[in-house]
């Protein structure tokens, strides 16, 4: 700050300094008036624009200059610097959404190609099934004019030596040609074509034979997990495999299930596509297909067995049967091998009349004497189907001698009851005659 002093002593400010002060004074007092306003409510209700238009007003003045140079030129640069970030963002904000509707129009073309792929393999499936379809009815037709041209070549063959047998016998006359004997001038055509023509009427005969034989089909399943492999591979070999449609796959399917397992499928059978065939598979499989639940069904009816008297040789057969049927399913079903062990063992022969279980013991002590390892369920399967031909041996067996001497004692007692009444027969004849004599 320049000071001067005048001709009095006394320090006095520039004419510069002095100015400035005036402005800051001048300044000062406008929004001091500005602000009286506000606070008096003069111009009524606070109004952000109109307030901010009038402080914009006081930079226009000539005397602000000086004061608000420097603040307006630094809101200026603040206000540019505020837009330019403002357009940047803005710029982002146009390209991320620009990337958006790209991404979502991607989106849609692909979901429109996998809806056209889709399709076109629904519809390839289509014309592979009506291509196997008339692939089938072709073979069928090709076998049937096949059949039919054997049998025509037949009718021909018969024809033929039919036709060759009736001119020789024209060209034969009693005058001209000896007729010789049967014996001593056999027909040579006819004995040569005879073979020829039973081999061809035999083969016409199988053929016929074959075509009645009733088309096989798989049993019922009714829910019983014992029987569910045996049916699947059946209904598998017999249905799945043969090249039909899905609805005709689920009709059959639907055929030849019955009870429980027809209950667990309700509701699958409302559609007629690949995903509802896949479904009632997977919950048939899922219910009576798992090993444990196969296993546990084994073990079930071979635990609930009756225990087999002593003279019943059939029952002893039936009990023979199912546990050589365990035997067999033991490779395919898990859990089946603990039927090896001797606790279980122990526990099938209970089952036993007390003979069968005697013998079985004598066996087992045998061979741990010989210092082998407790019989496996196989040799327990062998000596029960042995002891159950021997019990149900139709001529020697303690059952066939046993009704074949209870026919013999009713024989013997009719023969009594007989002589007896011939005896009575010839005693009263007797009387009757000397009677008739006195």
């Amino acid at each position: 700050m320049k000071l001067y002093t005048d001709i009095r002593g006394h320090v006095a400010p520039t004419v510069n300094l002095r100015q400035k002060i005036d402005a800051c004074e001048a300044v000062t007092s406008d929004i001091i008036k500005i602000i009286y306003k506000r606070l008096t409510g003069v111009d009524g209700d606070f109004d952000a624009e109109y307030e901010r238009c009038r402080l914009r007003e006081l930079l226009d003045r000539d005397y602000a200059l000086s004061i608000y140079g420097s603040t307006a030129a630094q809101s200026s640069n603040t206000h540019h610097s505020s837009a330019s970030y403002i357009a940047s963002k803005r710029a982002d904000a146009a390209a991320e959404l620009a990337a958006k509707e790209a991404e979502y129009n991607i989106a849609l073309e692909e979901r429109k190609q996998r809806e056209k792929i889709k399709a076109l393999e629904e519809q390839h499936k289509r014309e592979l099934e009506i291509q196997k379809s008339e692939l089938e009815r072709l073979q069928a037709e090709r076998e049937v004019e096949a059949a039919r041209a054997r049998l025509e070549a037949y009718d021909r063959e018969i024809l033929q030596i039919s036709d060759v047998q009736s001119v020789k016998g024209e060209q034969r006359s009693p005058d001209s040609v000896p007729q010789p004997s049967a014996s001593h001038s056999p027909n040579i055509s006819t004995s040569s074509a005879s073979p020829a023509v039973a081999q061809l009427a035999q083969a016409v005969q199988d053929s016929i034979t074959l075509s009645r034989l009733p088309m096989p089909e798989p049993t019922v399943f009714s829910g019983e997990p014992i029987h569910f492999i045996e049916w699947k591979t059946s209904f598998m070999s017999l249905i799945d495999q043969k090249g039909i449609s899905t609805a005709d796959k689920l009709y059959y399917l639907k055929k030849y299930v019955t009870g429980p397992a027809r209950k667990c499928l309700e509701g699958t059978f409302f559609r007629n596509d690949e995903e509802a065939y896949q479904d009632a598979w997977k919950k048939l499989n899922q219910r009576y297909g798992q090993a444990f639940v196969i296993q546990r069904a084994f073990r079930e009816k071979l635990s609930n067995w009756p225990k087999l008297q002593s003279k019943d040789p059939e029952g002893l057969r039936n009990f023979a049967d199912f546990v050589n049927a365990c035997l067999l399913a033991m490779p395919h079903v898990k859990g089946l091998e603990i039927l090896n062990d001797c606790e279980e063992n122990q526990k099938l022969t209970q089952k036993l009349p007390d003979w069968a279980a005697a013998r079985w013991n004598r066996h087992v002590t045998k061979a741990l004497m010989e210092g082998k390892e407790f019989p496996s369920l196989s040799d327990f399967a062998a000596f029960l189907l042995l002891e159950a031909e021997i019990a149900c041996n139709p001529v020697t067996s303690i059952s066939a001698l046993h009704s074949s001497e209870s026919r013999s004692d009713r024989g013997n007692l009719k023969d009594t009851k007989r002589n007896k009444a011939s005896v009575f027969n010839t005693k009263t004849h007797i009387h009757s005659t000397s009677v008739h004599t006195l």
